[in-house]
């Protein structure tokens, strides 16, 4: 019942988001009319161009935000990597404290507009959950486990392979959506850079242009588009929790 109500809401979240890209532009002249609003900017923003620009610079911030934090949090476990344990956890937590669009105006200066400066501070911004998800489900993974694995001959990396990643799992796959969403949300941001992105109608129509529209218009599917991501994180963790119970 629980993961067929998980897909019915992925659905549903789904199907707004198509809307809300492909149908938006065609209702716009018909919203303006009704709220008596004009336009501020001239031209027209390709949605479902903007969206696969937002989608794929997330991904790619997700990918590395994973490998960054999942090879931080197993390092930190090691012998000689809890030495430096408490050093990480400073770093990725202050890297929370500081202001995107702060990271962002340090980075541009220094590697120019485009891309790679928006991908550094999402990387930078979605680090942290997946540190600390990591430590904490790897260190409550039962003893008992390892023992169980160092009794068959397994060496420390198939115990971390075999045994303990997949225990901790459940956790770990929190802190990943905890960090998807987040840099869903901060990629917004990145169209200062020239990055492209949802945030280009937000920034460029809706908060200089002084356009309501054109701010809801980047801002639904942006919405919708993080929503959607959690849907399919919370289903899951139903799947994994189902067959891991049974």
């Amino acid at each position: 019942m629980e993961r067929k109500k998980g897909l019915r809401d992925m659905v549903v979240v789904a199907i707004l988001l198509l809307a809300s890209i492909f149908l938006f532009e065609k209702c716009k002249e018909y919203i303006y009319a009704v709220t008596n609003l004009s336009y501020h900017v001239q031209g027209e923003f390709d949605l479902p161009l903007l969206t696969w620009q937002h989608i794929t610079m997330s991904f790619w911030s997700c990918l590395l935000s994973i490998i960054i934090g999942m090879v931080l949090g197993i390092f930190s476990l090691t012998r000689l990597g809890s030495e430096f344990r408490p050093i990480i956890e400073k770093m990725v937590a202050a890297s929370q404290a500081l202001p995107t669009i702060g990271l962002l105006a340090i980075l541009i200066p220094i590697l120019g507009f485009g891309l790679l400066p928006g991908i550094i501070v999402l990387v930078i911004c979605g680090t942290m959950p997946i540190v600390f998800s990591t430590i904490t489900g790897i260190e409550n993974v039962p003893e008992q486990m390892i023992e169980i694995g160092k009794g068959l001959g397994m060496t420390k990396g198939e115990v971390l392979l075999k045994i303990q990643l997949p225990l901790a799992f459940p956790v770990i796959l929190s802190g990943l959506r905890t960090s998807s969403i987040i840099i869903i949300g901060s990629a917004t941001l990145t169209a200062i850079t020239g990055a492209g992105g949802l945030g280009l109608p937000i920034f460029r129509a809706g908060f200089r242009g002084f356009d309501p529209i054109m701010l809801i218009e980047g801002a639904i599917p942006v919405t919708l588009l993080a929503m959607l991501v959690d849907k399919v994180f919370a289903y899951c963790e139903i799947r994994f929790k189902t067959r891991f119970e049974g």
